[in-house]
């Protein structure tokens, strides 16, 4: 997934993304976000 959207960043800004590969990039922030406040919730309770 990360590769997927650093291939996409990082080129041809004229081309524009599939419905497919922006709805991947999405999924694939929500999911990063999701992960990152399971962490903070566990870091918080370990303090």
């Amino acid at each position: 997934m990360l590769r997927l959207s650093r291939n996409i960043l990082s080129h041809d800004i004229s081309v524009i993304p599939s419905p497919e590969e922006a709805l991947m990039l999405l999924s694939g922030a929500l999911l990063l976000a999701k992960l990152l406040k399971a962490l903070k919730a566990v870091l918080r309770e370990a303090i």
